[in-house]
C-alpha cells in the first residue's frame, strides 16, 4: 500500500512548477505499508482491536506482483528541498479523526449520509463511506 499526505504532494507540485527548467521528479514517502498495518492503526486510533472486527480470507489475497514498490524521491529532496511532513501514523490518525467527526455530525442530525435513502428503518445503524454536507 502506497500512501502519503495530499497537501505534501501538492506542495511538491508547486515546488516543481517554480523551477527554471522542466524536469521529471519522483514524489514519494520512500515507505511502504501493508493494508493490515493501515487497518490496525486505524482501529487503534478509534480505540478498538481490529482483530475483533476484521476477517481475512486467503481467497482474496492476491499474489505479489513485485517484491517491493517504494518510490525514490531523492532527486526531489535534493533539488527541491521537498520532503513529506506527515508520517504514515499521523495520516491514519487524521483520516480516522475526520471520519469520527463526520459521524458525530451524522448522529447530531447536522449532515445526512449519502446512502440514507437505502435505509428504511431509521433506528437501524448505517454503514457509510462518504458523507455530504447539507
Amino acid at each position: 500500500m502506497i500512501s502519503g499526505y495530499a497537501p505534501d504532494y501538492v506542495q511538491s507540485m508547486w515546488m516543481i512548477l517554480q523551477q527554471e527548467e522542466p524536469e521529471d521528479y519522483v514524489i514519494a514517502t520512500g515507505e511502504t505499508h501493508s493494508v493490515r498495518e493501515f487497518v490496525k492503526l486505524a482501529f487503534e486510533e478509534a480505540g478498538l482491536d481490529y482483530q475483533k472486527y476484521v476477517l481475512t480470507d486467503q481467497v482474496f489475497m492476491r499474489p505479489s506482483d513485485v517484491d517491493l514498490l517504494v518510490g525514490d524521491s531523492s532527486k526531489a529532496r535534493k533539488k527541491l528541498g521537498w520532503q513529506p511532513t506527515v508520517t504514515f501514523r499521523e495520516l491514519v490518525r487524521i483520516m480516522v479523526n475526520e471520519d469520527l467527526k463526520a459521524w458525530q455530525r451524522v448522529l447530531k442530525g447536522e449532515i445526512i449520509p449519502w446512502d440514507a435513502h437505502q435505509h428504511e428503518d431509521p433506528e437501524k445503524p448505517l454503514s457509510i463511506n462518504y458523507i455530504y454536507d447539507t
